[in-house]
């Protein structure tokens, strides 16, 4: 008998663990957001706990994970998740080869949503051209970084956190705010460190965002961290800035739809 209980903790560091080391590229940080966010249920056959599953409050499933003495059995497994929960859609990572083999027998549509960057090239960056400083934001940005809208953040809370955790770098050329680079921790237990940056409208198509990446990028590479990085599949510009710095994609962000 197959079972799918709601839960009002948290996923334990070992299950966390076997999930992450299960996959053959690592998590992706916009899905670790989404699974903080996300509800917890965990899967039991015969009232045995054999994994779990998040699902945020608009339905869609961002994590799936069984046991590996219970892969066999995992489409029986998702179908009953599928019947329980009633979810509208599952983001699936393609080296998720579990959870995409699941979603592949039951969705009804799929489509690529976002372009994933695990091969790392430590050799190819771009460097900071002369006369470029930086520093790490602080509160003291928090009212002028808020005064960008142009895609620096999501919403305010996002802004505070990342400034209170010190992801955001922030380029000068003189007096003038090139743009910030993103530096964040993706998993507490591992030392994956997405990338990413914002370029000040005024400073665009100049080659900041390629220097922004290069710098970042060199910064992890000192310091023992691995870069990794994603963007938006229509997002043509950051790919080519990836790409630039010796950043290459063979995986996607899917979307599937039940």
């Amino acid at each position: 008998m197959i079972t799918v209980e709601k839960q009002n903790n948290v996923v334990t560091n070992d299950d966390r663990l076997n999930y992450l080391n299960s996959l053959s590229s690592f998590q992706e940080l916009y899905v670790e957001w989404l699974v903080a966010e996300s509800t917890l249920y965990f899967v039991f056959v015969n009232n045995i706990k054999v994994g779990y599953l998040y699902i945020t409050h608009s339905k869609i499933i961002v994590e799936f994970f069984l046991a590996d003495e219970y892969i066999s059995s995992k489409e029986d497994v998702f179908k009953t998740v599928l019947a329980v929960l009633k979810p509208k859609k599952a983001y699936v990572k393609t080296f998720d080869f579990v959870f995409m083999a699941c979603c592949n027998m039951y969705q009804k549509k799929s489509k690529p949503i976002g372009l994933l960057f695990r091969r790392i090239s430590e050799e190819k960056y771009f460097t900071l051209e002369k006369g470029i400083h930086i520093r790490i934001a602080d509160d003291n940005d928090l009212l002028f970084l808020k005064s960008q809208k142009s895609g620096l953040y999501e919403n305010e809370d996002e802004l505070i956190r990342l400034i209170t955790n010190k992801n955001i770098i922030m380029y000068f050329l003189g007096e003038d705010l090139i743009g910030c680079g993103f530096l964040i921790r993706v998993n507490e237990m591992f030392d994956y460190y997405d990338i990413g940056m914002w370029v000040n409208p005024g400073y665009r198509n100049k080659g900041y965002a390629k220097q922004i990446i290069g710098n970042l990028k060199e910064k992890c590479i000192q310091e023992k961290k691995i870069p990794i990085c994603g963007c938006a599949i229509e997002n043509v510009g950051s790919r080519k800035t990836l790409e630039a710095n010796g950043m290459k994609t063979i995986h996607q962000l899917v979307e599937y739809k039940f």
